[in-house]
């Protein structure tokens, strides 16, 4: 291991990931509560509401479990990734999906907001949410607007009147300058 490197650790249900700053200590985001039931789904989401990024020693980071080193293609030289981390050390924020540890190290090395982890979940599940979001759309909508205490409109609007409506074609065949645009 060496300064600027992508660490991951691996914990129960997921990995962990930081950034090894080279004197000892790694830069991730992490809880200053305290673990009371070491490595439960509940334990992991109390710890993470409190999350911020911080500096803490190498065995903080991976709590005594397995971890290694990433390595990405065009990444940055190891100063400017140690900058990159220390620059957010003490952002609060975190979020399982859009903003979890593995996106922060994942920036650091390569400027690259990303979550291999989220993409994985994500994937699979894109096409059952947009399913089911499409078949409640109409109604979800109606519902909102309801409690809103707006209209929904019913029907849709008549479109029949522009079909009347001279073309964009027409319009720019009686204007002198159509003829130097389509030359060009």
């Amino acid at each position: 291991m060496a300064k600027g490197d992508h660490l991951i650790a691996v914990m129960r249900y997921y990995t962990h990931h930081g950034i090894d700053i080279g004197d000892g200590t790694v830069v991730h985001w992490c809880s200053d509560l305290p673990s009371t039931n070491h490595g439960s789904l509940s334990d992991l989401l109390a710890r993470k509401v409190s999350a911020a990024i911080r500096r803490t020693s190498l065995e903080a980071f991976h709590e005594g479990r397995p971890y290694y080193v990433s390595n990405h293609p065009n990444q940055f030289d190891a100063d400017r990734i140690v900058e990159r981390a220390l620059s957010r050390v003490g952002e609060t924020g975190y979020h399982l999906i859009w903003n979890n540890c593995e996106h922060f190290a994942t920036w650091c090395t390569t400027g690259q907001h990303y979550s291999s982890q989220v993409a994985r979940l994500m994937g699979p599940l894109r096409g059952r949410i947009t399913r089911a979001l499409s078949a409640l759309g109409d109604r979800l909508v109606e519902r909102v607007v309801s409690l809103a205490g707006l209209t929904f409109p019913t029907q849709l609007p008549d479109f029949s009147l522009l079909r009347d409506l001279p073309s964009v074609e027409d319009l720019l065949g009686s204007y002198p300058a159509a003829d130097a645009l389509s030359d060009g």
